[in-house]
């Protein structure tokens, strides 16, 4: 499978769950939300958490840079575990035609830590495209909405693997995003750019990595 080729050979021994900061040693954790705006102000909040992935986003990925593009889903039952549908892509993607690239495959839920767990699976949906397939404002905003009742949300765990930086970009929720990397080169530039949004609570652990 192209996802586990690439990982194990550019992320070795890391899995594609969250954290991903706490979990690889080259990363940034940014903050997307304005903890300050209360959630009276969810319309804005959400706008301007949804503004500032879109440009750690633009940041990270060219037109041109090939990409994959992973939704893990967890379900609570095995039967028909491959004709499950999701629609994070579909609406996601400027041509449908896209789509024929898109591969499933049903794993052990990746956050097991018990018997509870036995009878929920992840499915893992991989799609092989170009940075300019994806609506990516959409798709960012989209995640960043996930805990509230608004459109459009994803409530799906999306990564985009970039195999052309080799960066890893997850918007965990709407108060924050994980980006790592193969190499401090391939961030120093958003670590630059936008360090005013980097989360003050890792600050110091990310200041020593590109110290």
């Amino acid at each position: 499978m192209i996802l586990n080729d690439f990982m194990d050979k550019q992320f070795p021994g890391l899995p594609l769950r969250k954290p991903l900061f706490y979990s690889w040693g080259i990363g940034i954790r940014f903050e997307l939300g304005d903890p300050e705006l209360d959630m009276s102000e969810k319309e804005r909040y959400l706008r301007e958490a949804g503004d500032r992935a879109v440009h750690l986003y633009g940041w990270l990925h060219q037109e041109e840079d090939k990409l994959l593009v992973v939704t893990n889903a967890h379900f609570l039952d095995r039967l028909r575990r491959h004709e499950r549908k999701l629609n994070v892509y579909r609406r996601r993607v400027n041509d449908y035609r896209i789509l024929r690239k898109l591969s499933q495959v049903a794993i052990p839920y990746i956050y097991a830590d018990g018997e509870d767990d036995e009878n929920i699976e992840t499915h893992r949906f991989v799609l092989e495209c170009q940075s300019r397939d994806l609506r990516s404002a959409h798709l960012v905003r989209s995640l960043c909405n996930a805990d509230f009742n608004i459109k459009p949300s994803i409530k799906h765990e999306v990564y985009v693997i970039n195999k052309t930086t080799g960066t890893i970009f997850h918007v965990y929720d709407d108060r924050g995003c994980d980006v790592i990397s193969t190499s401090t080169d391939a961030l120093r530039e958003v670590y630059t750019a936008c360090n005013d949004w980097v989360l003050e609570y890792d600050r110091q652990r990310i200041e020593t990595i590109f110290a």
